[in-house]
């Protein structure tokens, strides 16, 4: 799938009735469908690519002015290097929706929206999902756990950025909120990170001559003095 970066690019959209995964907090459906694009020149053919399309619930409508904030966030992730699916918004029966090119075949995803112990066995895969916390914390953003899925491949699991709900709504917080769950979603990553070899120091040690984000060393600095306080 092309970026959507000029929506007058999409000739339709079209919606079937395939499920990709439950309703969750801000998503009403996810389902399969297929985005059609405009010739890119006259005479050339038109493409279209299968697609994720997530509808949102009433009570976290996706407006124009959301679609924005969707859109920087976007920019800012690609920016800091951080790999996810190609992510686009698009109308479709008079309402705004989510576009996301599909992992996998149409009756198996290979995402797995769970970040999970499991996949951290392996040091060298610790490492990997270690890489994109940093990346998301230098970024300006907690590594939310939620926001993270996993594809496995032969050459192990890759953890990729697939949800975007919990960065758009962390844009809108006041600082001493954002420090907070700084704080919260970094303990959350040390505890599974904990089950490869890895000790809250070891993690400390290996973000932080990497670590740009200003707020997130304030946060590194008062955990590690937490610990060093706690006999850790």
């Amino acid at each position: 799938m092309i970026p959507l970066k000029n929506r007058a690019q999409v000739k339709r959209l079209n919606v079937s009735n395939h499920s990709l995964g439950k309703p969750g907090e801000y998503a009403s459906a996810v389902r399969l469908g297929r985005i059609v694009f405009h010739p890119e020149k006259k005479g050339s053919k038109v493409s279209s690519h299968r697609v994720a399309v997530k509808f949102f619930k009433p009570k976290h409508p996706l407006t124009p002015q959301r679609v924005r904030v969707y859109e920087s966030v976007i920019e800012r992730l690609r920016t800091a290097g951080i790999k996810m699916p190609k992510i686009g918004f698009a109308e479709h029966e008079g309402q705004w929706v989510q576009v996301s090119g599909v992992y996998g075949s149409k009756s198996r995803t290979k995402l797995d929206i769970r970040l999970d112990s499991k996949y951290l066995q392996q040091p060298e895969h610790a490492e990997r999902l270690l890489s994109v916390c940093l990346k998301l914390m230098n970024a300006g953003f907690p590594p939310f756990g939620d926001a993270i899925g996993v594809i496995q491949t032969s050459r192990g699991p890759l953890f990729r950025v697939y949800d975007l709900d919990a960065l758009v709504d962390f844009e809108g917080l006041k600082p001493k909120k954002k420090s907070q769950l700084m704080g919260l979603h970094l303990t959350s990553i040390f505890q599974l990170l904990s089950s490869a070899g890895w000790d809250y120091i070891s993690v400390m040690d290996a973000l932080e001559p990497s670590l740009r984000n200003q707020d997130a060393k304030n946060v590194i600095a008062g955990l590690r003095a937490q610990l060093v306080r706690g006999g850790h």
